[in-house]
């Protein structure tokens, strides 16, 4: 099978590689058993992803607006936002592994993460004038204060 555009591999260590691993397989888990109908009935449906981003996002030509990511997470909207012609002005996830996985895919980025990627603690007014429009992905129900308070397990 042929590697995808918008694919790009990476190098990680073995301990950035365990943490993934470990949580690949515990959602993996998570989602056998939600498939199945064991456990709590899942609060959204179960996503079966069947499209190709190359043909359902195709790279557009840049637009001249230019985009602010709050919880950035694995950068998805992030990338979308590229994909659909704006420029990306920075990105800010308080997990540290978030920052890992767009950095990796995108090394020219301003990426923020852990202390320095947590939105309650950044001087916003330095980004006045140099931001058209900001998205986000708020936080992961699991972990959010809106959610079920879960913690968060390496």
């Amino acid at each position: 099978m042929a590697a995808s555009s918008w694919h790009q591999g990476w190098d990680i260590t073995d301990e950035e590689r365990e943490v993934y691993r470990k949580r690949s397989q515990a959602s993996s888990r998570a989602k056998a058993k939600a498939v199945r109908g064991e456990g709590r009935t899942p609060i959204h449906p179960i996503n079966v992803p069947r499209l190709n981003p190359d043909y359902l996002m195709p790279q557009l030509a840049k637009n001249g607006l230019r985009s602010l990511s709050l919880f950035s997470g694995g950068g998805g909207l992030d990338l979308g936002f590229d994909r659909a012609g704006f420029t990306h002005v920075a990105s800010y996830d308080i997990l540290p592994e978030s920052s890992v996985t767009l950095k990796n895919v995108r090394p020219e980025w301003k990426v923020f993460a852990g202390e320095s990627g947590d939105v309650t603690l950044v001087n916003w007014r330095n980004y006045r004038g140099l931001v058209d429009i900001i998205h986000g992905g708020p936080p992961c129900q699991p972990f959010s204060v809106a959610g079920r308070h879960s913690r968060r397990s390496s």
